[in-house]
């Protein structure tokens, strides 16, 4: 057997099993993109305009007042004309202020993708089997998905050498099949898995290596130079939030900004002082999430996201409450939050995570991990507020260009340009957009969708013409012809048909 016939059968016969798994991978991909497009593109009736650094320094100040535990605030843009507040898995809308300067509350904390596509976002992601231990077979879900984008990356290139020598035969036009006939589902087969083949090898390879991290890392050589962009001498700045606008636009001039993340350990944050009214958000409540930080945190006050899993008032091993006032509570929507303290130095133990400082009227919770849990291995820069902008040297329209801001100092550390990268730490940087279209063009993603669904179709025409192919062998196994039947010159060719046997091919009568 010759080894293209080899890689034939390979591909055929290997890939029958493996075809369901794709399918649902691909299937799932692209619904999740669909609502990626969906998300990217709806405005919630509201009216876009231009907002100035000092006026996006006044919205996320209100926004701060009144959300705890933000991972990120994404700047209003033309697509979606809002300031959308992140919290780990859930997200709400804020309107760019009126002419009173207060913000509407579009929309209150909400599942960011909505029961329906976090479930296919699981499906897509760990196929339903969560992390290790965590199901009866011990299997971690996203090691399984890593291994099958490798594996339809494999399969696809095997599938391109293999239609290479008939690439003459390709028409455009044959990607669908437009009969039930089998040739229509093979040629279907044929002609869109060469359409999508360089988009399952981008969202093959940037979804492995999303998972295998370290040989990634590796193999990019993204250590080299990772603390480039480090101010020898930080810059002490006013601590508020207007002085960090303005002095991130000012590093970067040519940029626009598109979000502000935040580190995990939460830091410390500037004080309230413009008191802007957040209109439609229920003073100490919850809206769906998370309840208010800073300032007039009495009793029934709740404060501070220390990390998932974390609990609070003598809540789990080692936690412990200092003196807290009635109203006080704590562990909330899979972050754990210190109720309100009553009186100086009441601090709640995290059971290793963070601590809750020293809590009186108005007093505010730090959020994040305790002495070095969730650091990023020493870079300083892992553990500043970032402000993102997007460059004309950024790829694809990716904000990575970024200014850092140690918030609990309220120092610049740190000006890092898109284009001051090595090669391999720009490839890095584009690995999640790339894969899951988070910051990145809405047009990508639509084609992106687009190549997902081609190619679950190119998955299940192969499928369907391989069962074509096996069950017309089947018939045809029935059907033998025998040249033995007489002797010398009376020898006669009787074909056996299932139960009738005729001469010369005929059906018995």
């Amino acid at each position: 057997m010759m080894i293209r016939d080899k890689f034939r059968w390979l591909h055929r016969w290997v890939g029958i099993p493996l075809s369901i798994i794709f399918f649902v991978t691909l299937v799932t991909g692209a619904l999740t993109a669909y609502n990626q497009v969906r998300q990217n593109t709806d405005s919630q009736g509201q009216t876009y305009r231009v907002t100035s650094p000092a006026e996006d320094a006044a919205a996320v100040e209100v926004i701060t007042a009144n959300f705890d535990g933000l991972t990120s605030i994404v700047m209003p843009n033309k697509s979606t004309p809002y300031y959308q507040v992140n919290v780990r898995g859930s997200r709400a809308f804020v309107g760019i202020a009126d002419a009173q300067g207060d913000h509407n509350l579009v929309r209150g904390m909400e599942s960011a993708r909505g029961q329906f596509y976090a479930w296919i976002f699981r499906l897509h992601r760990t196929f339903l089997l969560g992390g290790e231990n965590q199901n009866a077979l011990g299997v971690e879900g996203v090691k399984i998905t890593a291994w099958v984008a490798i594996t339809a990356v494999s399969f696809s290139l095997l599938g391109l050498y293999l239609w290479w020598p008939f690439r003459s035969k390709f028409k455009v036009q044959q990607a669908v099949p437009m009969s039930v006939k089998r040739r229509a589902y093979f040629n279907a087969h044929l002609t869109s898995g060469l359409i999508v083949v360089g988009a399952i090898v981008i969202l093959g390879v940037t979804g492995a290596s999303l998972y295998f991290r370290t040989q990634t890392n590796a193999l990019l050589g993204t250590n080299e130079g990772r603390n480039v962009g480090v101010l020898e001498r930080p810059e002490t700045l006013q601590n508020n939030w207007p002085t960090w606008f303005e002095t991130s636009a000012n590093k970067i001039p040519d940029g626009r900004l598109v979000s502000v993340d935040f580190p995990r350990n939460g830091g410390e944050l500037p004080p309230i002082v413009q008191g802007l009214t957040l209109v439609g958000f229920q003073e100490g409540g919850q809206n769906g999430a998370m309840g208010g930080r800073g300032g007039g945190m009495g009793a029934g006050g709740q404060a501070g996201a220390m990390g998932a899993g974390a609990q609070a008032g003598a809540m789990g091993a080692g936690a412990q409450a200092g003196a807290m006032g009635a109203g006080g509570q704590a562990g909330m929507g899979g972050f754990a939050q210190a109720g309100a303290m009553g009186g100086a130095a009441g601090q709640a133990g995290m059971g290793g995570f963070a601590q809750a400082g020293a809590m009186g009227a108005g007093g505010q919770v730090g959020m994040g991990m305790g002495a070095g849990g969730g650091g990023q291995g020493g870079n300083p820069l892992g553990q500043a507020l970032s402000f993102r902008f997007v460059t004309g040297d950024d790829w694809l329209s990716v904000p990575n260009s970024r200014v850092y801001i140690d918030s609990t100092a309220s120092e610049l550390i740190g000006v890092k340009r898109f284009s001051q990268n090595t090669f391999g730490q720009k490839l890095q940087a584009m690995l999640n957009p790339l894969h899951t279209g988070s910051n990145i063009t809405t047009p990508y993603v639509f084609v992106m969708m687009m190549m997902a669904f081609l190619a679950a179709l190119m998955v299940f025409s192969g499928l369907l013409s391989m069962i074509w192919t096996l069950l017309r062998r089947k018939r045809a196994a029935g059907s033998l012809v025998v040249l033995s039947k007489g002797e010398g010159d009376k020898k006669t060719k009787v074909t056996i048909q299932g139960p009738s046997i005729g001469r010369e091919g005929a059906p018995a009568e």
